[in-house]
């Protein structure tokens, strides 16, 4: 349980950094617009483009959240509990969402500004965030798979 106590002490500051940054970004928020409308020129979805990493960005805060209660629930309930496996699964699916967005749209970004320098690591981080995700989906239906054997094993005593 230590290594989980770890676990969900990075996720709360990590959920806590990318919850300032947005919270910045509203506060903040002529200042950020115009810095990024002028660096986002020539991209694909041009003066959007901001917005657009926003809502990623906030998605991925959700996705961490939900990361956050399972582990809280985790250390309260124990291991093998749906709750658990439901919070787990919408964490993945988010995370997963973003991976494929983000890299849908640094691959848009690249062939509209024919410079592929930034190709690699959009792609490794990118695909790492959808290994991430999956990887919470997976755990997720162990979870599940555990639960159920549980509930079966308590039955038969």
């Amino acid at each position: 349980m230590t290594k989980i106590k770890i676990l969900l002490g990075f996720s709360v500051c990590y959920a806590i950094i990318n919850f300032t940054h947005l919270a910045m970004q509203v506060i903040l928020f002529d200042v950020w617009k115009n810095l990024n409308i002028k660096s986002s020129e020539g991209l694909f979805f041009g003066k959007s483009n901001w917005i657009i990493h926003n809502v990623l960005s906030f998605i991925i805060l959700l996705g961490t959240v939900y990361i956050c209660i399972a582990l809280f629930r985790i250390l309260k309930n124990g291991y093998f509990n749906v709750k658990t496996s439901k919070s787990f699964r919408v964490g993945g699916w988010l995370l997963c969402l973003v991976g494929v967005l983000a890299l849908i749209i640094a691959v848009l970004d690249m062939t509209i500004t024919n410079h592929l320098g930034n190709l690699t690591t959009a792609l490794t981080t990118n695909l790492l965030l959808f290994l991430i995700g999956f990887g919470l989906l997976t755990i997720s239906q162990i979870i599940k798979d555990g639960t159920l054997l549980k509930k079966e094993n308590d039955l038969t005593i």
